[in-house]
């Protein structure tokens, strides 16, 4: 009687513990681990993120410099001011090494930056010119829309037509289960866009013609052409694209490091559907995303 009773007690333990677990889908989803999203990490790669040669977690409260320094061998230049080299990778001509802070290229230097608890500090070696710099990238979503940069984080707005909705509202759901706050509006006005964070999914037409035109001043590689994309060299596609960048809109200029415009755009819905899982499952491949197909 004795081991039947014991036995009937972890049966029943058992069962509480399913239960449970169907109960919160929290217990169940691999991409929700409290622990690993507080942590502050350090992460060097190449080539916008193409190859990722180190990630270390590393001490919050201290500087860029000294985190990068507490996990990498570093090459400084100008009174140790300026990183030049990381592990044996030393800038040249044509390449060079940038910091970014949760997706946000910093704009100060490695001495000044202290970091917060759960920042991402992300160094990568990649070619440049200064009419085409990198200002944000979407690697390490879903940041920045999560921790901000030096600690100070912006309203969330999607913007998308009417149409593709159900779209907006997975991605949504997404972001607030990693603790975000998002709303959805089919419109934006001006001022908006100069506060907030703004996320673009398809061509809303108040937003959508803006981005056009400015696509190149903020170093984005495609524009649309609906329903086709279009490249920097003026060949068309089927398919997909996200695009980040600081917000042209903030009134302190493009090197704000404040707010953050991301288009994801798609000649279909699912091209569009298939870029927000890519972007959303955590198997993003570089600082943007493109699949298509060239007609």
């Amino acid at each position: 009687m004795k081991y039947r009773y014991v036995n009937g007690i972890i049966a029943v333990i058992a069962i509480l513990i399913i239960i449970a677990i169907l109960i919160n889908p929290l217990l169940t989803n691999p991409g929700h681990n409290p622990e690993e999203a507080s942590n502050t990490l350090l992460i060097v790669s190449i080539n916008f993120g193409e190859k990722q040669i180190l990630k270390k977690i590393i001490t919050a409260n201290i500087s860029v410099m000294d985190a990068l320094k507490s996990v990498a061998n570093v090459s400084t230049a100008y009174d140790g001011k300026f990183v030049i080299g990381i592990n044996n990778v030393t800038q040249d001509s044509e390449h060079a090494w940038f910091y970014y802070v949760n997706g946000i290229l910093a704009n100060v230097g490695a001495n000044d930056y202290i970091i917060h608890k759960g920042d991402i500090i992300r160094w990568d070696y990649h070619k440049w010119d200064y009419s085409n710099v990198v200002s944000a990238e979407i690697l390490d979503f879903p940041e920045p829309f999560l921790h901000g940069y030096d600690g100070k984080v912006y309203e969330t707005t999607i913007v998308v037509n009417e149409t593709l909705l159900p779209l907006a509202e997975s991605l949504r759901k997404f972001m607030e289960f990693k603790g975000i706050s998002v709303k959805i509006e089919n419109s934006i006005n001006l001022s908006e866009m100069e506060r907030e964070n703004v996320i673009v999914i398809g061509y809303p037409y108040s937003v959508g013609e803006r981005l056009n035109e400015l696509h190149s001043t903020l170093g984005w590689k495609y524009y649309v052409d609906a329903p086709f994309i279009v490249d920097e060299n003026g060949k068309k596609y089927k398919g997909a694209f996200i695009q980040i960048s600081q917000s042209p809109f903030n009134p302190k200029g493009l090197g704000a490091c404040e707010n953050v415009i991301m288009w994801i755009y798609g000649s279909d819905n699912s091209s569009i559907s298939s870029a927000i899982s890519t972007l959303t499952n955590g198997t993003m491949e570089t600082f943007w995303y493109f699949q298509g197909e060239e007609i």
